[in-house]
This record gives C-alpha cells, structure tokens and sequence, in this order.
C-alpha cells in the first residue's frame, strides 16, 4: 500500500471523519478538522492516507477521548489499522470496516463488541482489546470467519462463555484471554488446543474444566499458562514432544497424575494441585 503524507481527501472519507472526529470527541481533544476540514492534508495529527485520498491509518493512543466509535467508521472502505489504546472510549463496538488489518482498542470503557463487528473484517490478523471493560461471550462464528487472525488478546475483559470450536481451524499464533473478571467467566473445554499453530497461550485466571487435550500436534509451543482453571485429569505425556516448549503454568487446577518427564530448561510451574503423584 502506497502511503501519502499530504493529499486530497476522497470527499466520502472527508465527510465520514468528520462524524468520526464528532463522535470520538477527537475534534476537541486532537483538533481534528479545526485547522482544515480536510484529514489527508496532514492537518489531522494521526490520520494517515493513501495517494488516492483514502483514510488507511487512524492512530490515537492516550489522546484524552471520551466518546464513543460510530457506525458510521465502516464507511471508511481503505481503512487498514485503527489504534485508539489508553482513552475512556464508551459504548458498543460497531463494524468497523471490510479492509481493517489491525484493531487496538485496549485500555477503554466500551460495553460489547456488536457480533456484527466480526463479519465483514475476513483478512484482520491482529485484534487487541485489553482491559477495555468488554462484556459477553466470544460469537461462535469468529473462528470461521477470521482466517487470517494471528493476533487475539482480550485479556481483562468480563467475556463469559465457551471458546468457538471453530478457532481450531485457525491459523492463530497468539491468545491471550487471561483474567477475564465476571463472576462467570470462560470455561468449558479448551477447544482452543486443537488450533497447531499457536505459539503463545494464555488462559488463566478462567473456569475451564475438562482434561487437557493431546498436544501432539502443537509442535510450535513455546508458552502455556493455563492456570488458576478447573482443569482435571492427568497432566499429558504429549507435552514431552513438544520440544520449543519453554514455560508451562498449570498450577491452582484440579489435576492428578504422574508428571511428565519435562527438559531440564523449561519452566514449570504445577503447584495447587493437591492429587498430582496420585492416581487420577
């Protein structure tokens, strides 16, 4: 994508920010559109744009915004990455656009993230949304339709619920959905697992039951914390064959057992299981 510092905004783009600018209360803390009503002319302090006029980058971090994202953002048809971290942005999270490659939303005040805010983002690889007081369950279809997603931390939020199954079929590298802080939070079976691509999991501080799963197959693994659980059942043999496997946390669960014969620089971390040495 060919980026351009001082353009002509498309008078579509040009007219969609201003209500952007409104909503986000950008136009007072940033001063968007007080200087031009154009956001391509560089003007717009964190709007970047492409040769043609089009809206790419929104990029916002700890500017003070207190409003909330409108729907009127997924008009914004070349939009490829929005950042808008450490604000006190409110409300519902609505579509965004069709071409958003990158979303971080972390550190906000929203309520939920619309199901329809998944459906037309098919080529999104990174999707942050940490600590910004997200409430429900992750919609089932997510793992169908983000394909390309590499990138999931929604770690801090009060999401409840099951994992979609449909995230196995995923070429996701990095889950970070620890902490979650709703009296009921994600449980149910660590479907998540299945996905052979994952480098970097982290699910603790949840209310997943069931066995761990054989992870034969997870040969990339380098982290695992999936403590402070409901997890049961032994502690699988498969983990020994996962050889780029450098931190393992399973402690505070409820798991039984022999322990694998781990290597020697690998962290393990297995207390708060009061059976493990004894027969499941």
């Amino acid at each position: 994508m060919f980026v351009a510092r001082s353009t002509k905004a498309n008078a579509g783009d040009m007219a969609t920010m201003r209500v952007v600018a409104q909503f986000l209360g950008a136009d007072r803390a940033l001063g968007w559109g007080r200087a031009s009503p154009d956001p391509c002319d560089g003007s717009w302090l964190g709007i970047t744009c492409d040769a043609s006029g089009y809206v790419v980058y929104i990029i916002a971090n700890n500017s003070g915004l207190t409003g909330h994202l409108p729907r009127e953002t997924c008009n914004l048809s070349m939009l490829a990455a929005i950042y808008l971290n450490n604000n006190s942005l409110s409300g519902d999270v609505p579509p965004l656009g069709p071409n958003l490659m990158e979303i971080s939303l972390s550190y906000n005040r929203f309520m939920s993230i619309s199901p329809e805010f998944f459906k037309d983002m098919e080529i999104v690889f990174s999707l942050s949304a940490v600590n910004a007081n997200i409430i429900g369950p992750i919609p089932e279809f997510v793992g169908d339709h983000f394909k390309y997603l590499g990138t999931l931390k929604l770690q801090g939020n009060s999401l409840f619920g099951h994992i979609p199954t449909s995230f196995a079929s995923t070429r996701i590298r990095s889950v970070q959905l620890q902490d979650q802080r709703g009296l009921d939070k994600l449980s149910g079976p660590i479907f998540m697992l299945n996905a052979t691509n994952i480098v970097y999991l982290d699910l603790h501080g949840n209310q997943f039951t069931w066995p761990i799963p054989n992870l034969a197959s997870n040969i990339e693994m380098e982290y695992i914390d999936l403590s402070k659980n409901a997890l049961t059942g032994d502690v699988p043999q498969s983990l020994m064959q996962l050889h780029h496997l450098r931190v393992l946390n399973l402690s505070d669960n409820s798991l039984c057992g022999q322990l694998p014969k781990f290597i020697k620089n690998m962290t393990v971390k297995i207390e708060g299981n009061h059976k493990i040495g004894h027969p499941c």
